[in-house]
């Protein structure tokens, strides 16, 4: 077989070193083609490290990225929980706030009918801040009035009656048991201790039981008085009828001398 001399193309044997016309060293193209031949098997074996540095690169890329999303979805969860507590906390809060509030404002609740039985007088608070009070009285004409309230403290009122015989405000506390005690710096008003009524009081049938029950009760005392008088006339006749008989006797049968 033969071969060309990359050179200058002259045919030369197999086995020549060296070209017959120009002198090329054959010599030299092996060393080139084994220097290719490695310069191809390197390139490969430093694109398999190159690859595998980058997958490496990219498993790091995602375990990080799935760290994460792992913390940031524990972060979420976690404020979502701590906010569910804080509305739920908050909620049984108001509802506790707003259950004694309402329980306050019940046993607080000045609103309402009142009466003192003992004084013949009632009166009706309502809740707009004005009230009326009735006072039935025996001996001259019965009190009629108006008044407006408002809050003072804690379980008392000041009521101001539309009446120019009261100067000063009248102060009402309430007491246990729904009572409610009505006092006044005037001279012209006297303490009186009122129990609450389940209802509003109708104050004009209040004062005509009023005047029932006392002219009730004048009746009663009058037949009272009427039925001691006689029984004192009766025992009085009764003591005179006795001397006179004695008398009698006495001078029927002359045992006796002036």
């Amino acid at each position: 077989m033969s071969k060309y001399c990359p050179k200058c193309g002259t045919k030369n044997d197999e086995n020549a070193i060296f070209c017959r016309k120009c002198g090329y060293n054959f010599g030299l193209r092996k060393k080139k083609e084994e220097m290719k031949k490695d310069d191809t098997n390197l390139p490969h074996s430093r694109m398999t490290r190159r690859q595998a540095n980058n997958n490496g690169k990219k498993r790091i890329g995602i375990l990080i990225c799935l760290l994460v999303l792992i913390v940031f979805m524990g972060v979420l969860l976690y404020n979502q929980s701590t906010s569910n507590k804080k509305v739920s906390s908050g909620s049984s809060s108001s509802t506790s706030s707003s259950s004694q509030q309402r329980v306050s404002q019940t046993f607080n609740k000045i609103e309402g009918g009142y009466e003192d039985r003992d004084d013949g007088a009632a009166l009706n608070i309502n809740s707009d801040g004005t009230g009326r009070y009735v006072y039935y009285d025996t001996h001259n004409s019965n009190t009629d009035d108006t008044f407006t309230w408002s809050k003072a403290g804690k379980g008392k009122y000041k009521l101001n009656f539309d009446d120019d015989d009261i100067t000063a405000p009248v102060i009402a506390k309430q007491g246990d048991n729904g009572t409610l005690i009505l006092s006044s710096n005037d001279s012209n008003w006297n303490t009186e201790v009122f129990t609450k009524s389940n209802n509003k009081i109708d104050l004009d049938k209040y004062l005509e039981n009023a005047a029932s029950e006392s002219l009730s009760s004048d009746v009663k005392k009058f037949d009272s008085e009427s039925i001691s008088r006689k029984a004192d006339s009766n025992n009085e006749s009764s003591v005179n009828t006795e001397i006179i008989n004695n008398e009698s006797s006495v001078n029927t049968n002359g045992d006796v001398t002036n």
